[in-house]
């Protein structure tokens, strides 16, 4: 009828205009800074480089696990091929990522205790992927293997699981 398409169409309006205030304060820098704390709030400099690593995977699960507000706008972002990607894109805040990990792997490296061939970018990535599929799937995938992906339980034992995959991708083997 004429009413449910009146409904849909304030329906769509309403979340096409919240999306786009929501992609404006990204673009902004207003959202950002809140997501990146995992890079800027600690000196990994003065970690050794097994605890430095083990930090940055953890605030990183810790950033995402805060912010899932962020996670939902790059799910949007990705539904809509990236458009806005440009908008959203905060270079020093990736170059900040980037370098505070290739410094952590280098370390690690000289060291004698990290592979060779550890990328910083893939390894962001990989905690990334890790982390986001906790926010990104919380409701869907607990409801499939029934538990509640929110209880910091569950969350806690998360962080863990991300923090020692990661460690276990990066430390050299059989040394």
């Amino acid at each position: 009828s004429k009413d449910v398409a009146t409904r849909n169409q304030y329906m769509v309006e309403s979340l096409y205009n919240s999306i786009q205030l929501i992609q404006e304060r990204v673009a902004k820098g207003e959202v950002a800074p809140a997501f990146r704390h995992a890079e800027r709030d600690v000196d990994y400099r003065t970690l050794d480089p097994v605890t430095a690593l083990k930090e940055l995977a953890g605030n990183t699960f810790d950033s995402h696990v805060a912010n899932p507000h962020v996670i939902r706008i790059l799910m949007s972002e990705n539904l809509d091929h990236g458009r806005h990607a440009q908008d959203l894109d905060h270079g020093d805040q990736r170059r900040l990522v980037i370098e505070t990990t290739r410094d952590i792997i280098e370390r690690g490296r000289a060291a004698g205790l990290f592979r060779d061939d550890i990328d910083p970018v893939q390894f962001h990535l990989n905690v990334s992927a890790l982390s986001f599929f906790s926010i990104a799937n919380r409701y869907t995938f607990g409801r499939f293997f029934d538990f509640d992906m929110a209880d910091p339980k569950v969350l806690a034992a998360r962080r863990e699981e991300v923090i020692e995959v990661m460690l276990s991708r990066c430390l050299k083997r059989g040394g």
